[in-house]
């Protein structure tokens, strides 16, 4: 079974650019171990690089992949 999920974050209700990229490595270290094979019942931590507009609240929302996005998740990040 694998589990998706989109990740957006957002800042002065705009949305910003997400620079992970799983592909390749970056001056973040490698992405890909962003991809990892986890067994029922455990947990996995991950992350996301998004570049930032300036210094205020970023928002961050978890949504089902699907064209709708249901809301999983959100949570206000304050800098």
């Amino acid at each position: 079974m694998y589990e998706c999920f989109a990740v957006r974050a957002f800042q002065n209700d705009t949305q910003l650019d997400n620079i992970t990229n799983v592909n390749e490595d970056s001056e973040t270290g490698d992405s890909a171990e962003l991809i990892r094979e986890v067994k029922n019942g455990a947990s996995l931590e991950g992350s996301y690089v998004f570049r930032l507009s300036d210094d205020s609240d970023v928002e961050i929302r978890v949504c089902t992949p699907t064209a709708d996005e249901e809301l999983l998740a959100q949570k206000i990040f304050t800098r």
